[in-house]
């Protein structure tokens, strides 16, 4: 089994940053992986002591399938209303707004130019699902468009149900 591993440090903000990651392959399933622990270096300036670490596994299949899990993990999120998308800024610091979360997704290649997925994050803790359907096509050399919805689930008023879902209609030229 090959890996490549990599170590940072640096600044963000006003803090320093220890980190590393990883990426190579478990039998035919890639396995990747990376975290960064967030230390202040002016206790009046910063929050506190942040880790934020993330590991996913994936896999093609010979029949046009892709395949991927993972999972991320945020000591001390900066908690914000995710189903009222507002202005939510992330940040290294801050990936997503609850301390665990889980992606799945599922892509096939229905042609040489088009393909489809279906992917879901799950926050357990906060009962939170965003569903994510995408369907992308190349209408020429160098030109692609993608349409995607972006479906958020949570509890509300006492029930596990449907809060809204946004559209997105992208088109990109790759020059």
């Amino acid at each position: 089994h090959r890996f490549d591993l990599q170590v940072m440090s640096g600044l963000f903000r006003s803090d320093a940053v220890l980190g590393g990651g990883w990426a190579g392959h478990i039998g035919d399933m890639g396995w990747k992986g990376e975290c960064s622990y967030f230390i202040p270096v002016d206790s009046a300036a910063s929050a506190g002591q942040v880790l934020t670490a993330t590991t996913g596994v994936d896999r093609s299949f010979a029949n046009d399938w892709y395949a991927s899990l993972s999972a991320l993990y945020v000591s001390d999120p900066e908690e914000d209303a995710l189903l009222q998308a507002g202005d939510i800024t992330r940040t290294a610091k801050s990936l997503f707004p609850f301390v665990w979360s889980v992606h799945a997704m599922g892509m096939y290649a229905v042609s040489p130019i088009q393909s489809a997925a279906f992917s879901c994050v799950w926050a357990p803790e906060e009962d939170i699902l965003v569903l994510l359907p995408m369907y992308s096509w190349e209408l020429a050399d160098a030109f692609d468009l993608d349409v995607t919805a972006q479906s958020f689930f949570g509890t509300y008023d006492g029930g596990f149900r449907h809060q809204f879902t946004a559209w997105y209609l992208r088109g990109r030229w790759s020059f």
